[in-house]
C-alpha cells in the first residue's frame, strides 16, 4: 500500500412519560467507542438517550430543531425525526419508530428505533445498564481474477476505521479484523478452484470491543491488502480485500481516498501494490502523481472542508492513471 502524505505542518425527571424513571449511570458502546457519562432513561420497551455529541461517534451530523432532529449518516442516509413520527421513510424503507421525547428543551432518542433507522444492531442489557450499537455483517462475496482473489465483506453501517489485515503461518492463513462489527449468520462463498484458497471462516473475535474476524485458509503464503471501500445504494458499506500469492503478486491499484484535509495537513491514501512505485512531481501549487495502473474501484475525491487541498482530480490514461492535486497555498 502506498500512502501519499501532504503535511503543511446526557438526571432529569420526565413526568409526562409512562413509568417515569431517573436516568441511571449507563454505558453506551457505539461501534468501537465507549461512553459512561450519557444519561439514559430505561423505559420498559426501549431505552432513551439524551441527544448530544455522542451521535458523532456514529459519524452522524445532527441539527436540532424545535419539532425534532435532522440526522445525516455517512452512508448517504438522511432523514428528519419529528416528535410525532411513528414511521420514517429511509431510502424507500418505511421504518417504524418510537417518537422522540422532549423535556425542558432536551430531546431523548429511542435507541432501538435509532438502530433500525441506521441499519445498526442494538444490544441492550437493562440489568447492567449497557447499550451497544454495532454494525452487522450482511454478506461476503469472492471472485477469482488472474491468480488473485477479491473478497468483499458487506456491513449494515459504515465502520469507524479501516480493517486491520495480516497473515499467519503454520498453517498459512490471512485475516482481516473489522472493528465495531457484529457477526451475523451469512453464507460463505464456495471455493471451486483451490489453487490458492482452501476456504473462508468468520468469527466474533472480540465482543468488547466488537471485532469480526475474516480468515482465508490458504495453500501457500499470501498477501492480503485492503483494495477499496464503497457505499451501496441501500447504504451498506462494502470493504474489498485482495489476496495474492506472496511469491508472484501482480501489480494493482485499488482506490484513492482523501483521508484528511485540514488547514495545515492533508492525507491522500493510494491503495495498491505498485511494483515500480509512482512518479510524483510538483509545479507551484499543483502536485501530479502518475500511477502505472487503473483503479479497480471508483474514488470519491470531493472535499468537504476548507483544508489545504483545493481540489483533487483523477484521470485515467492509456498507460495508467494521473492524479492531480491542487493546493491552496
Amino acid at each position: 500500500m502506498r500512502h501519499l502524505l501532504l503535511t503543511i505542518s446526557l438526571a432529569i425527571y420526565l413526568s409526562n412519560w409512562s413509568s417515569p424513571q431517573e436516568p441511571e449511570p449507563s454505558y453506551i458502546i457505539l461501534l468501537n467507542k465507549t461512553f459512561s457519562d450519557i444519561p439514559i432513561i430505561w423505559q420498559e420497551d426501549e431505552p432513551f438517550a439524551q441527544a448530544g455529541d455522542w451521535l458523532k461517534a456514529l459519524q452522524l451530523k445532527y441539527h436540532l430543531r424545535e419539532d425534532g432532529i435532522h440526522l445525516e449518516a455517512p452512508n448517504k442516509i438522511a432523514f428528519f425525526w419529528s416528535k410525532e413520527a411513528n414511521y420514517i421513510n429511509v431510502k424507500d424503507r418505511i421504518v417504524e419508530v418510537t417518537p422522540l421525547q422532549q423535556q425542558d428543551g432536551y430531546f431523548w432518542i429511542p435507541i432501538h428505533s435509532l438502530a433500525r433507522l441506521l441499519g445498526l444492531e442494538a444490544i441492550v442489557n437493562a440489568e447492567k445498564y449497557v447499550v451497544k450499537l454495532t454494525s452487522p455483517l450482511k454478506g461476503i462475496e469472492a471472485r477469482q481474477n488472474d491468480g488473485s482473489w477479491l473478497v468483499t465483506l458487506t456491513f449494515g453501517y459504515p465502520l469507524p476505521e479501516f480493517p486491520k489485515t495480516a497473515t499467519l503461518r503454520q498453517p498459512d492463513r490471512a485475516y482481516a479484523d473489522f472493528f465495531g462489527a457484529v457477526l451475523k449468520q451469512v453464507e460463505l462463498p464456495e471455493i471451486k478452484d483451490g489453487s490458492l484458497l482452501k476456504g473462508f471462516r468468520l468469527g466474533q473475535f472480540s465482543n468488547e470491543p466488537a471485532i469480526v474476524r475474516f480468515v482465508a485458509d490458504v495453500l501457500e503464503p499470501v498477501t492480503i491488502r485492503l483494495a477499496g471501500r464503497e457505499i451501496s445504494e441501500k447504504g451498506f458499506e462494502k470493504w474489498h480485500l485482495l489476496i495474492q500469492p506472496a511469491s508472484k503478486p501482480n501489480q494493482w491499484l485499488g482506490q484513492i481516498f482523501i483521508k484528511e484535509n485540514e488547514p495545515k495537513r492533508a492525507v491522500v491514501l493510494i491503495l495498491g501494490w505498485l511494483e515500480g512505485g509512482l512518479n510524483l512531481s510538483q509545479s507551484a501549487k499543483i502536485v501530479t502523481v502518475s500511477l502505472p495502473e487503473k483503479p479497480l474501484f471508483g474514488s470519491d475525491l470531493s472535499l468537504s472542508n476548507d483544508g489545504i487541498l483545493e481540489s483533487v482530480a483523477l484521470e485515467t490514461e492509456v498507460s495508467g492513471t494521473k492524479l492531480t492535486i491542487s493546493l491552496r497555498e
